[in-house]
């Protein structure tokens, strides 16, 4: 485990402590548009969350719900015509392998592609209020 990671998970446990296992404020901070890094972006997209409809997943939590349909509008709305259709070849299943198969190009690019999406869809994400 790095030293980021412990000192993340310290923070994250003495957040919880401070309020009192709160699930409510947790979610809130775990959501919160400033607290999504640039990787987490990536996950989401990666695991195919923008190209589903939230609301079929099996997820009771409505905090969790309304998190990750914010994600999708902020990863959509940083996106051009083009960077959408590109998202569509993310299924959680392919790799960025497979989608530089699919798309015909180094999986370099594919992987440049994303990475310019995630850092505009974070950038977006800082300027919303929350």
């Amino acid at each position: 485990m790095l030293v980021n990671d412990i000192e993340e998970e310290i923070n994250n446990n003495n957040f919880l402590r401070e309020q009192g296992e709160n699930k409510t404020a947790y979610l809130s901070k775990l959501f919160d548009p400033k607290n999504i890094a640039e990787d987490d972006y990536k996950s989401f997209i990666k695991a195919g969350y923008c190209n589903v409809d939230i609301n079929f997943l099996d997820i009771e939590n409505e905090m969790i719900i309304d998190g990750m349909k914010r994600m999708q509008e902020i990863i959509k709305s940083s996106c051009k015509k083009d960077d959408l259709h590109f998202l569509k070849k993310f299924n959680g299943k392919n790799n960025l392998n497979d989608i530089a198969l699919i798309t015909g190009v180094t999986h370099q690019s594919v992987s440049k592609k994303l990475q310019k999406i995630c850092k505009k869809s974070r950038k977006n994400g800082c300027q919303i209020e929350f």
